[in-house]
């Protein structure tokens, strides 16, 4: 490492043609993966947020955290820590042979989603994330808005970065490390339906990153495993949606009775509902997809 006149860190990193160079990488986004290099140390997980319009470079400030992590624990960045759906995104936790590496969640849309509704999926990745600490895991979550996350997801958050375009001109980023902030612009977007143009917290750190991933990751194989994994989603993964209001209900009840509440005194529950619920639970347990 070494770190230049442009107070940029010089980092040799493995390029997609197979052989080492040096890469100019933001101090910023080096400082967050040392960072989080101490937290998975310190046992505890290390979740990223990157957000961005089309074609503002999410993808490659991505890129370059998860070569950077990858090099930190003595490894180099491969397509294999890209994922793109829920399902993928589970394996990879799931998976006893990858303790320590990046998931790189390109587009993470389905399963993060939604405020009035969950999916079985989208309650597994929650589990995975939360369980899966001992795995010492670097998550990167991807999206183009914000508010297509569930607040349960954002406030697990580490960090968020949104990049920008300035000045007609790609590759400028903002930095939230503050949970303050991170929910102050959360609800902005999602409750009051704000955009960047009226957002006034102040980020935490702001910089510039080079397009790099063209050179990091072949952009080919990239697109082609990307279709792949995505249309195995439209075909395999239509996600049945549960009512949340339904689902609060019954284990609200199930709480009033562990604390003694008579039955009677209860209002009757959706007995249809219950059944199935209790059912889906029950399936999903057999199966080892629930912890």
């Amino acid at each position: 490492m070494v770190i230049t006149k442009d107070f940029y860190v010089k980092v040799r990193l493995k390029s997609k043609a197979g052989y080492y160079k040096y890469y100019n990488i933001h101090p910023v986004l080096y400082a967050l993966i040392e960072g989080g290099y101490a937290l998975m140390n310190d046992k505890r997980h290390f979740f990223g947020v990157i957000t961005g319009n089309v074609g503002d470079g999410k993808s490659n400030l991505a890129s370059q955290l998860v070569a950077l992590w990858e090099k930190k624990n003595k490894r180099d960045m491969t397509l294999d820590n890209v994922v793109w759906t829920t399902k993928k995104f589970i394996e990879k936790t799931d998976n006893p042979n990858n303790k320590t590496h990046a998931i790189w969640w390109d587009e993470a849309i389905t399963g993060a989603t939604g405020r009035n509704s969950i999916t079985t999926e989208g309650e597994m990745l929650k589990i995975s994330i939360v369980t899966k600490r001992f795995k010492k895991h670097f998550y990167l979550l991807i999206v183009d808005e914000v508010e297509e996350y569930s607040w349960k997801l954002i406030k697990m958050a580490n960090f968020w970065i949104h990049v920008h375009t300035k000045y007609n001109e790609r590759g400028y980023f903002k930095c939230w490390t503050s949970k303050r902030k991170i929910k102050q612009i959360y609800q902005a977007f999602k409750y009051y339906k704000w955009d960047w143009s009226r957002i006034t917290v102040y980020p935490d750190m702001v910089g510039r990153f080079f397009d790099y991933l063209p050179s990091l990751l072949d952009e080919q194989e990239y697109d082609k495993k990307k279709l792949e994994e995505t249309q195995v989603l439209n075909k395999d993964d239509k996600e049945k949606k549960i009512n949340i209001d339904k689902v609060n209900r019954y284990l609200s009840i199930q709480d009033k009775l562990s604390k003694g509440i008579m039955k009677k005194d209860l209002p009757e529950p959706d007995r249809r509902f219950l059944y199935n619920f209790k059912a889906k639970v029950k399936n999903e347990t057999n199966k080892g997809d629930i912890v």
